[in-house]
């Protein structure tokens, strides 16, 4: 990955590595092998279920799993390709009732231990080619569980409606004949007033 250069990004790299993650799953790429994939399978617990519930501010999480590989590229480099799995229940914006979205989403990182971190802006020696994955700065340990999280909270709807639901404006009711002439009465009264002054004149 030699000429690219990351610039204004924090010390553990774009991936989402926080020792305080819903579901910590913490993997040093440092100590694998690198003559083969590592395989790796990790599903949340109950208690982690709660706290992923809680942060994504959704209703439940039924089920939450990731399963792939961590493929070795070159010398340093490492490449995730993962299959991401799992129920998340929303409330419906118009019902409040749950809404279930089952996820099935292909996960793809490719971190590369070159990149350079400096001040400033994100340089690139020259162009990405079109649909080129942009890598991230290889962390000492990539957690399997944050990545989980994120990419599960970036597949929710952020207005999860419920199938056959209706947003119905309320509209305010129609005013009483004689209140609307009541709360009229004191223009009417002005009016006829300024009337009365013109005809003096």
């Amino acid at each position: 990955m030699k000429g690219w250069a990351m610039k204004g990004w924090a010390k553990n790299g774009w991936a989402k590595n926080s020792a305080g993650s819903a579901m910590p799953r913490p993997t040093a790429p440092g100590h694998l092998p690198r003559n083969a994939p590592f395989a790796f399978a990790e599903t949340a617990t109950e208690g982690e279920r709660s706290a992923i519930a809680a942060h994504l501010a959704v209703r439940d999480v039924g089920r939450l799993r990731i399963a792939g590989h961590l493929h070795p590229v070159g010398t340093r480099d490492w490449r995730l390709s993962a299959r991401l799995t799992g129920t998340i229940v929303q409330s419906c914006v118009v019902t409040l009732d749950d809404v279930a979205t089952r996820l099935d989403l292909a996960v793809t990182r490719h971190y590369a231990a070159d990149l350079v971190e400096e001040t400033g802006d994100l340089d690139l020696d020259g162009d990405p080619v079109a649909g080129e994955e942009v890598p991230e700065r290889l962390p000492q340990s990539i957690d399997l569980g944050a990545i989980a999280v994120e990419e599960a909270g970036l597949a929710l709807d952020p207005y999860p409606r419920r199938k056959g639901a209706v947003f119905t404006p309320v509209l305010a009711p129609n005013p009483d004949p004689a209140e609307a002439a009541r709360q009229d009465r004191p223009f009417a009264d002005l009016a006829a007033f300024a009337a009365r002054l013109d005809g003096k004149g």
